[in-house]
């Protein structure tokens, strides 16, 4: 990693853009140079510079960051005391800086911090800063977001911060970072530097493996704790209570199927007793309907009988009504004519009136020319009178508006002038009230700067104080932590001794039992159990097969008798379908011929047959049957009926001997499939006695006889698992004791780090307590230097305020009583300004009044002149108007002509209307002459053809009434003949529906009658219905727990069978798991932790050892008086003092100058030691040099110098004459005014 340019921009007092390129010359060929500068220049700016463009943060800020405490950054806005944004120059609205390097990859970035002000302006808010990286290689922005920036430069750098800190940059009071950096920033700072980081990787990948291997175990041994088998006793048990379920639950579904039957058969005859009653109801209301229809009946005959004569009296009618409506149309016709004759008379008289009209009409329009002509020129005039009157108007307006603007000018000046003057008089009574505070108006600059400087000395003073107060519980608080650790140290030593004990013991139980035997022992009986298992399970296959061909056989002579059975049952019931189809075509047969002699045709003859006329088809004149009743109705109903019986016992047979066929064909394939399953059993039994006698407990279990093998086998299985049993309790007690042990061991080394910590830490608290009460002393001398500036500045500001008090004022609220002081400054300099301009305005205001005042004059003339033409032209309008008033009063000459030009329209419009309504009319007279002439020769047509039809119905009507008992008089004729031939078309079919609906009735409740009777023909039990309800509820409750219980057996025989076939599995994948897991568990004991750190701390141990190597060979040259050693078993550091007879000395014991050559021999070796990896070419050093005698430090120059012969550069900040001699190269940050600086090189 090399340092390439450093680019700064309005930081701190470097003021503007400042370029810093190592790679250009003198820099670029320069092994070491100087950063030098008067103090406060800026020189460690540059460093700083460099930490913000890479981290965002840098060592001083740092050391700043105390909670709560805040300075002021722009008025109005405060920041924290340790926030780097503070950085940026006063007066400037954005700052930067940027770091062009070379990462540990080789390649090129640019990391760029930036801050920025509010709108750009010097003067607002400060905004949030932001961090940038960048590929100079690839042109583009790796990451823009802090965070990640962050993140991305350290992954390109190498390093993070502490550690760039401690390698590369060494600021002012961190050059012993690294020699007093605890264990774990120093292993990883190693580790970083000598690209050693594949020693935490192991670390942490043994930690991880151990730990998976771990659960991977627990959950192999949770699997096998959770695994449950059942004894061979229980199985015989849940075997044998199955069987005798399953036989339990086929009676009880045979019970089930008859209780329901009988239920089923009362259901029926509920159902057949419920359509019994209502078809004897349909019947009932059928028959009901048909007696009340027979008045429709009756009407019904009348009407046929009347329908003869309809075509007459129809006509008839029809004919009334014409000539009724023709002789109202020869009335209306005639009155008409009257009305119109009168009419036309009236419209002649006007006709004469408008003629008359239309004279007088042209008459007028001729004498009114000559008077129209003269209006017409006076309105001209008029017009032009008007227009010069509305001129003058406007301009006597304009003279009063301009007169009153100007009147309204003077009396506003001379109200300005007032106004000016009481002004003038306030604000010079104000200054002489106020005259006593005017120097703190004139001096405001002068006593806000001393302020200013009051208000730092006094902010500097609380936090002293503060400090002192804080330093003070910091040593309380230290002195305590002194105590607790030493106290902590002699309770670890005194816990060590016991807890070493208590592993010697565990330890030795361990060795007396081996887990080898112990894990030996159980390896055989577990052979042997699963010896016994598979055997058992080999041997139940046998009796198995047995058992199935036993059933199979019953099964297949079950079947055979079966199939006979249906056999003789088809034959006769192909006996008894040949039968019933014969008889089914006899009843058909009888049937068509009836229904032949009852076909519509036939009944409709009947009908029309009249007593003493011939038939048409056998010519007798007697008709017994005419009126509807005939025997053969009767005889087509019982032959229906009977045919209906012969084809439903048909289709009853046809379907028995259907499903007698399908029974049989079943039957028959149950057979062959029963007959192929036997077949499969043989064979299956064939392998199980093969897979027996293979078995390794064979040659055992022959000496058993076959009926009490089962029980054999059980038992010994029980004996192995309760064996087995009792070695894995005998060795999970053992490995439960090796672990305890290993814990033990375990918690015994780190009780001994814990002492080793707490012995460090003691000797931290120790060398803290010391740094707190130095720290404390300085802050008593800043405290008493703090008050003295204070009081002087109280003193250099007394002669500007008036009361002594006021140094209290401020101190209670600086902020305010300086923004008073500002405030009383600009508004003095405001009255000053506001007397200024009040005093020119009055001199203005009294110019402007005088020529208002001769503007005056003139328009008050012009106004007057004005109003004399403005009289002159009103007067003549007025003379003109009276004259033009006098002809047709007033009225426009276009309206007088529009008037009697519309006079003259509307009487001769009237008279041509005239004309034309009486030839309407005389046109009308005509029309309705002819129209009642015509009308009267149909009137005589129709009387005559109604007198003839009125003859013809009456003759009808008087024969009617001969022929029947009732008279039918002529109004009842024509109230029938008005019902509509549909109407009665209606009648009939619902009168044929009603008797239709009562015979169908009859044969329903004929056929409900029958069926209720065959069922209760039926009846096989005497049980009632409520008690087989009851009883069919118990049976199918105990069926269902049966087949329940069933399942709940099937179910846990099934699990057994799994688990002890898991088990068997499982305790293998244990032990084998377990051997390796104990691999693992050792190699975690050793070097494996989460973060790295057990593994990483040892190998850099060694890699602290060879630094050491290094840095004691640049310490012999420095001073020889010191060796650095490493603390035995810990990464803390401690010197050997040659002079003091070998002493050996903590690091924290060393003066200033000594721990900076300690800390320069260190990282002399770092740079020696540096990995291929982590090459660090830029080495920084701010300050330190000064505390070297002139000898110690011509060898330190020497010393740096070696690093540039090792490919280093180093630049040094020091104030050191001697060291400015020795380095040619400078890079000058020159002090200039205004607090600014740049630089040189």
């Amino acid at each position: 990693m090399r340092i390439l340019s450093i680019e700064i921009n309005n930081l701190a007092s470097l003021d503007g853009y400042t370029n810093i390129d190592f790679t250009e010359e003198p820099l670029a060929s320069a092994g070491i140079f100087a950063i030098t500068g008067p103090t406060g220049a800026g020189k460690s700016t540059l460093l700083d510079a460099l930490c913000l463009a890479l981290y965002g943060k840098t060592p001083r800020y740092l050391q700043g960051k105390e909670i709560g405490i805040e300075v002021e950054d722009v008025r109005g806005s405060k920041i924290n005391q340790g926030d780097v944004r503070g950085i940026l120059r006063d007066g400037t609205a954005e700052g930067f800086a940027k770091v062009t390097f070379e990462g540990v990859d080789g390649g090129k970035y640019r990391a760029t911090w930036s801050v920025r002000r509010a709108r750009q302006r010097a003067e607002g808010a400060i905004q949030a800063d932001s961090l940038q990286l960048e590929n100079l290689e690839t042109g583009k922005v790796i990451a823009s977001k802090k965070t990640e920036a962050q993140k991305r430069i350290e992954q390109a750098i190498g390093l993070n911060f502490d550690q760039f800190t401690r390698s590369v940059l060494l600021a002012q009071g961190d050059f012993s970072a690294f020699l007093k950096a605890n264990k774990d920033d120093k292993s990883s700072l190693l580790e970083k530097l000598t690209g050693t980081q594949i020693y935490s990787e192991i670390s942490v990948g043994i930690y991880e493996q151990h730990k998976a291997v771990k659960s991977e175990l627990d959950t192999l041994q949770l699997k096998a704790d959770g695994v449950e088998s059942l004894t061979d006793l229980e199985i015989t048990e849940r075997e044998e209570e199955r069987k005798e379920l399953k036989q339990k639950a086929q009676l009880l579904e045979n019970q089930a199927n008859q209780y329901q039957k009988a239920i089923d058969w009362h259901d029926q005859l509920k159902k057949l007793k419920h359509q019994l009653e209502e078809s004897k109801k349909v019947l009932e209301l059928a028959g009901q309907s048909e007696a009340e229809a027979e008045p429709r009946k009756t009407k019904l005959t009348v009407l046929d009988s009347v329908q003869s004569i309809r075509t007459e009296a129809s006509s008839l009618l029809q004919k009334q009504k014409e000539s009724s409506e023709k002789q109202a149309t020869v009335a209306k016709l005639k009155q008409e004519m009257v009305t119109l004759k009168e009419e036309s008379d009236t419209i002649k008289s006007l006709q004469e009136t408008a003629s008359q009209a239309l004279s007088t009409a042209d008459k007028n329009i001729k004498e009114a020319e000559p008077l129209l002509d003269q209006a017409s020129k006076l309105d001209a005039q008029l017009e032009e009178a008007r227009k010069r009157q509305q001129k003058t108007e406007a301009e006597a307006k304009q003279a009063r508006e301009t007169f009153q603007t100007i009147n309204d000018t003077l009396q506003q000046s001379g109200e300005a002038q007032e106004k000016a003057k009481k002004q003038i008089e306030k604000t010079e009574q104000w200054q002489q009230n106020n005259a006593t505070r005017q120097p703190i108006a004139d001096n405001q600059s002068l006593i806000i700067s001393k302020l200013n400087d009051a208000e730092k000395h006094w902010n500097d003073l609380q936090i002293t104080k503060e400090k002192l107060e804080s330093v003070s519980a910091d040593i309380k608080q230290r002195e305590r932590v002194v105590q607790q650790l030493e106290a902590q140290c002699k309770e670890l030593q005194e816990g060590i001794s016991g807890q070493q004990e208590n592993w010697k013991k565990l330890n030795a139980q361990v060795k007396e039992n081996p887990l080898a035997d112990i894990e030996q022992q159980a390896s055989k009986i577990q052979q042997r159990k699963e010896a016994l298992n598979e055997g058992l399970n080999s041997w139940r296959k046998i009796q198995e097969s047995q058992e199935s061909e036993d059933h199979l056989l019953r099964q297949t002579n079950e079947l055979k008798k079966k199939s006979t059975t249906s056999q003789n049952q088809l034959k006769q019931s192909e006996q008894e379908l040949e039968a019933a189809e014969t008889t089914k075509k006899a009843s058909l047969k009888m049937l068509d011929r009836a229904r032949l002699e009852s076909t519509n045709n036939v009944e409709a003859l009947r009908e029309n047959l009249e007593e003493d006329e011939p038939c048409p088809v056998c010519g007798s004149r007697h008709h017994p049957y005419a009126e509807g009743y005939s025997p053969a109705e009767n005889i087509l109903k019982s032959l229906e009926t009977g045919h209906q019986e012969n084809e439903q016992r048909y289709l009853d047979i046809l379907q028995q001997k259907t499903s007698l066929v399908k029974e049989l064909q079943t039957l028959e394939g149950n057979l062959r499939e029963t007959e192929e399953q036997l077949k499969i059993i043989s064979t299956r039994k064939l392998e199980a006695q093969k897979e027996w006698n293979a078995q390794a407990i064979f040659a055992e279990a022959e000496d058993i006889s076959a009926a009490e093998r089962t029980s054999w086998l059980q038992q010994e299985l029980k004996n192995s698992n309760e064996n087995l049993l009792s070695i894995q309790q005998r060795l999970e007690s053992q490995r439960k004791l090796a672990l305890d042990a290993e814990k033990q061991k375990e918690a015994l080394e780190q009780q001994r780090e814990l002492l080793n910590e707490a012995e460090k830490n003691l000797q931290e608290a120790a060398f803290d307590l010391k740094t707190l009460k130095s720290n404390s002393e300085r802050d008593l001398q800043d405290h008493d230097r703090l008050e003295s500036n204070l009081s002087n500045v109280e003193k250099s500001l007394n002669p500007f305020f008036e009361h002594s008090e006021w140094m209290e004022n401020w101190k209670a609220n600086p902020e305010t009583f300086i923004d008073k002081l500002k405030g009383f400054a600009r508004e003095w300099e405001n009255k000053e300004e506001e007397l200024s301009e009040a005093k020119e305005s009055l001199s203005n205001l009294q110019a402007a009044y005088e020529k208002a005042k001769t503007q005056e004059e003139h328009a008050s003339a012009e106004q007057k002149k004005a109003n004399h033409i403005l009289i002159e032209a009103k007067q003549t309008l007025s003379q003109l108007t009276q004259e033009r008033q006098l002809l047709f009063d007033g009225k426009s000459v276009a309206e007088i002509r529009k008037s009697l030009q519309e006079n003259r329209l509307n009487a001769e419009n009237k008279k041509k209307e005239l004309t034309e309504r009486n030839e309407t009319i005389q046109s009308r007279l005509v029309a309705n002459q002819t129209k009642a002439e015509q009308n009267q020769e149909a009137i005589d047509k129709l009387t005559e053809e109604i007198s003839n039809l009125s003859e013809q119905v009456e003759q009808w009507r008087h024969t009617y009434n001969e022929q029947h008992e009732t008279t039918l008089s002529s109004d009842s004729l024509y109230e029938l003949l008005k019902i509509s031939t549909d109407w009665i078309s209606n009648e009939r079919a619902t009168l044929q529906q009603l008797a239709d609906a009562v015979n169908k009735a009859k044969a329903t409740r004929d056929e409900r009658q029958r069926q209720l009777t065959d069922h209760e023909a039926t009846q096989d039990t005497s049980i009632d219905f409520e008690d087989l309800l009851i009883e069919l509820e118990e049976v199918k409750g105990e069926l269902e727990m049966s087949k329940s219980r069933i399942s709940e057996i099937a179910f846990e025989l099934q699990k057994d069978q799994e688990n002890k076939q898991r088990i068997g599995g499982l305790l293998a994948q244990i032990e084998k798991k377990r051997l390796v897991y104990d691999e693992w568990d050792k190699l975690n004991a050793l070097i494996g932790s989460a973060d790295g750190k057990k593994f990483r701390q040892i190998a850099q141990e060694y890699t602290l050892d060879v630094l050491l190597q290094h840095a004691n060979v640049h310490l012999k040259k420095l001073t020889p008086r010191y060796r650095i050693e490493r603390i035995p078993d810990t990464l803390g550091l401690q010197v050997l003092d040659h002079d003091m007879g070998d002493e050996y000395r903590t690091v924290y014991s060393l003066s200033g100058g000594e721990s900076f050559l300690v800390s320069l021999a260190l990282a002399l070796g770092l740079a020696s030691i540096s990995s291929s990896k982590m090459k660090v070419e830029s080495l920084f050093i701010d300050e330190g040099f000064g505390t070297l005698d002139p000898t110690t430090l011509n060898i330190a120059m020497d010393a740096l110098e070696r690093l540039h012969n090792q490919g280093r550069k180093v630049g040094v900040i020091s104030h050191v004459e001697e060291m400015k001699e020795r380095i040619p190269v400078e890079i000058r940050v020159i002090k200039e005014s205004n607090g600014k600086s740049k630089v040189v090189i």
